[in-house]
């Protein structure tokens, strides 16, 4: 797949963001005791509205950030000027970012690495954060498992996501499908709804992406080590519904 053929991605909704997923803290446990071990700087790819960041930098991580959109980062400000924390983020693309530091920890949570939809993209992002990381320093992130019984199940039809925030009359329809099957490419289209009419709606496209897959990619960013576990407890990777926590040593 070229990258002339891809739908880039320049994010949500701020406000429908927060209202769907700004409460979803199953990973804040694991990113939190993982950075707080740091010395030095940690950058966030991809904070978006700051559902992770702001936490973060709430317990006193030296954490820098960077999102695609400026529309997410104004509402993260927004929300750390109302907590009287001090933001440090910066709009770029994580394809190409260059921040002229170098962190000890670079993460991706919430899956954002899977917006890279070719393997150009992929590798270059992972070329670009390992060459912001101090040597010996890490790089984490979290990856679904491509599930079968999701694409036989959900794909193809509108499905009803539950809302962390919800709002009398609102709901999120989401529609899922393969967009390039043999690239492995999906294209999602999210329509918010208020008692029957569209407020808010976008359209992105996702990469699958496979245990070996990503090992590979890894190799050939120049990644000297890793380790995938199942889940955010460090559990053994065992089962293709266990969420894939990545930590790649420089």
């Amino acid at each position: 797949m070229k990258n002339e053929d891809v739908v880039q991605f320049q994010g949500y909704d701020p406000v429908y963001y927060d209202l769907t997923y700004g409460k979803n803290s199953k990973d804040l446990p694991f990113y939190t005791n993982i950075t707080t071990d740091i010395k030095g700087k940690v950058l966030e790819v991809a904070c978006g509205s700051g559902r992770m960041y702001l936490e973060l930098l709430k317990v006193g991580v030296d954490i820098h950030g960077i999102d695609l959109s400026e529309e997410m980062l104004d509402a993260l400000k927004k929300k750390a000027e109302e907590k009287n924390l001090d933001p440090k983020v910066s709009q770029a693309d994580m394809r190409n970012f260059n921040l002229d530091d170098t962190f000890e920890m670079i993460i991706i949570p919430g899956r954002s690495f899977i917006h890279n939809v070719t393997t150009d993209d992929q590798l270059s992002t992972l070329k670009c954060c390992r060459n912001h990381l101090t040597d010996g320093g890490r790089l984490v992130m979290n990856l679904f498992y491509p599930s079968r019984e999701v694409m036989a199940t959900k794909y193809n039809r509108e499905n009803i996501i539950p809302m962390d925030k919800p709002v009398e009359g609102m709901e999120l329809v989401n529609w899922s499908g393969f967009v390039n099957e043999p690239d492995q490419v999906i294209v999602t289209k999210s329509t918010w709804k208020q008692d029957g009419k569209v407020v808010s709606e976008f359209r992105s496209e996702l990469a699958y992406i496979y245990k070996r897959e990503f090992e590979l990619l890894l190799r050939l960013a120049g990644f000297s080590s890793w380790q995938v576990y199942g889940g955010f407890e460090y559990q053994p990777l065992e089962s293709i519904n266990q969420e894939m926590v990545w930590i790649v040593n420089k």
